[in-house]
């Protein structure tokens, strides 16, 4: 059965910013006397959408300031660096069904990460946030959330996670889940994550993902 819509994860699946927001974290926290390496990073929390307690309690650990001195590095980083992940941009030309985004991250990083690199125009409003649910990633709340404002059943809904977080939220809200491993964040550990993860599909590129959107009859 063809899906009948069609849900991205955005970092590390649409967008290469793991690897930078993830390299920048590991700077300034060194540069405050917390040192932590960039894998390190990645490992604890690839995955981990900005409302998830693991995350809230970590940051609790860290200088007041440390937002304040984050973000504008952060933003010139990004601004400099990121790109979408290698071969995304001409599935998202081909795609037929329905689409959408749905991400941990807020609304406001998401209109400006996915601006820099043009993504958004092949969502338009398709945006959807966990900020917008109760519950974070591996809750299915934003992914059922989703379905229903999309207005298509879970079990016709096929994701694309690169996190095993993501990947069990999927599944937790019976929908059909391939893993994707074609950003430059996959360290072995979460490469080990993310194919213990339960998903029924994995890509390791943007060129295998195609093979089976083609042979899933998603695309044109």
């Amino acid at each position: 059965m063809v899906p009948q819509l069609l849900i991205f994860d955005c970092d590390g699946v649409l967008i290469d910013s793991e690897i930078i927001v993830n390299r920048v974290h590991a700077e300034v926290r060194t540069e405050l006397g917390y040192p932590i390496s960039t894998e390190e990073m990645l490992n604890r929390f690839v995955g981990l959408g900005s409302q998830s307690k693991e995350l809230i309690d970590d940051l609790k650990q860290l200088p007041k300031n440390y937002r304040s001195i984050l973000k504008p590095k952060l933003n010139e980083a990004l601004k400099n660096e990121l790109i979408p992940i290698k071969g995304i941009v001409p599935i998202l030309n081909k795609i037929r069904i329905k689409k959408c985004i749905a991400s941990g991250s807020s609304i406001e990083k998401l209109n400006f990460t996915l601006g820099l690199t043009g993504i958004n125009k092949y969502f338009e409003d398709k945006i959807f946030s966990s900020h917008m649910v109760k519950n974070p990633k591996p809750a299915p709340d934003l992914y059922l959330y989703v379905a229903k404002k999309m207005g298509v059943k879970p079990s016709q809904c096929l994701v694309v996670e690169d996190s095993s977080t993501g990947v069990k939220g999927a599944l937790n809200a019976g929908m059909k889940v391939i893993g994707f491993m074609a950003g430059s964040h996959f360290t072995p550990t979460l490469k080990k994550k993310l194919l213990f993860s339960g998903a029924h599909h994995f890509a390791k590129s943007a060129k295998d993902l195609k093979t089976y959107f083609q042979e899933s009859g998603i695309l044109n």
